[in-house]
């Protein structure tokens, strides 16, 4: 706990000489203690409770109280997609934080600070993925606590999260065409169906697994994406095979919108050598878990494994997948040079900056378009008669009266 903490817990030796925690609680610039304990941990706890039982009583609900009553609301809206993430993050980024048992009205823009900072240098390291959502959270709390008139102003908007030095590096990556190749060429064995665990045999992966990963190599849907597809969405049929993207597990896509994403030959082939395996209709799930259900957050079909038998040895995430379907489209690998726009549109980006990543993997694209364009202006004469001929046809096709 910091020198301006609401609390602190500091160690003393008794006089039996064994070692206790004192814990204090700070009270119009004193310091109250609140007793001994054995641990720091009982300590800590003893202070948290003190805050949140003062902070409740003297100066409102506390940011803990306040967030767990928002995120209820939140869930009972249903309109909200992955409230059950947002509750687990808020749970252990949030609630566990000391300035969480500070009254909403007590919260200035340093104990913001200081939290992110603690999130910044927890061990084991969080991504900035997750700081930044735990930070959205605690934003979101608090804007709902100034519309609802308890604080006049944000204290959290605004706030950054500090730049670690390894951060100025992107940590994304995709795979290159001979690790798919391994990928891909891996041989497949399919256990029982009526059994659950199966039969796994050594070096070999299940058709499921093939399907999957192709369709997510080749069409970038996110996990939820791959995990919520249904049947009904994938139209293999038509002069126009593609994917209906409109659920994201049983919630509804990132960005919330319904998108179609055209399917490449492999993706399509994968596709229907699937479902002649596994054939289903209608809502029915197109990688559905052995029960029937969605596949929990985090299911990734085996990919550690995956990456083993494939002898890729660096870092590649599942969600690298999704990277590597459009690092290859950028660079034209599987075909025509896509443009950042078409990536924008297949992979359902908001904006085209978050496509933007991607563009230096195609470095020579505006100095080819650049050595394509003279840029040479016309000889005078010529400026001439180009202004005659817009000015003729801009008479011929004025409307008569």
């Amino acid at each position: 706990m910091t020198d301006d903490s609401p609390g602190s817990v500091s160690k003393q030796r008794r006089r039996d000489g064994t070692i206790a925690w004192r814990a204090r609680l700070h009270v119009d610039g004193k310091r109250k203690s609140l007793g001994l304990y054995d641990t720091r941990a009982e300590a800590e706890h003893a202070v948290d409770a003190a805050i949140e039982v003062r902070g409740a009583t003297s100066s409102g609900t506390t940011l803990r109280t306040w967030g767990d009553q928002w995120l209820d609301k939140r869930e009972k809206s249903k309109r909200v997609r992955g409230i059950a993430k947002e509750q687990s993050v808020w749970k252990v980024r949030v609630a566990r934080h000391a300035f969480a048992s500070l009254a909403v009205t007590r919260i200035r823009r340093h104990h913001v600070v200081k939290w992110l900072e603690a999130l910044s240098d927890a061990e084991p390291r969080l991504s900035r993925q997750s700081i930044a959502h735990a930070r959205r959270l605690v934003i979101g709390a608090l804007e709902a606590a100034l519309d609802a008139g308890r604080i006049s102003s944000n204290p959290a908007r605004g706030a950054r999260i500090p730049v670690r030095d390894e951060e100025t590096v992107e940590r994304w990556t995709w795979l290159r065409v001979d690790e798919l190749s391994r990928i891909f060429a891996l041989p497949v064995h399919d256990h029982d169906p009526r059994s659950k665990k199966g039969h796994r045999v050594a070096g070999t992966i299940t058709s499921k697994q093939r399907s999957v990963l192709i369709v997510a190599t080749y069409t970038g849907l996110r996990a939820g994406e791959l995990w919520g597809l249904q049947w009904r969405d994938v139209i293999l049929d038509e002069d126009r095979p593609r994917l209906i993207v409109r659920h994201s597990r049983e919630d509804a896509t990132k960005s919330g919108r319904i998108r179609e994403v055209p399917l490449l030959a492999p993706a399509r082939v994968a596709l229907e050598a699937w479902r002649s395996l596994a054939p289903g209709v209608g809502a029915a799930l197109v990688w559905p878990a052995f029960d029937g259900a969605c596949h929990r957050d985090g299911y990734d079909a085996g990919w550690a494994r995956v990456r083993k038998l494939a002898k890729v040895e660096r870092r590649v995430r599942w969600h690298d997948l999704r990277h590597t379907c459009a690092s290859h489209l950028v660079q034209g690998t599987w075909g025509r040079v896509w443009s950042l726009a078409e990536v924008r549109d297949v992979l359902g980006h908001s904006t085209i900056r978050q496509t933007e990543r991607y563009a230096h993997l195609c470095p020579g694209g505006l100095h080819d378009a650049a050595r394509a364009t003279s840029g040479e202006m016309p000889a005078a004469g010529q400026q001439l008669d180009n202004i005659r001929e817009l000015r003729a046809r801009t008479v011929d096709e004025k409307p008569q009266k």
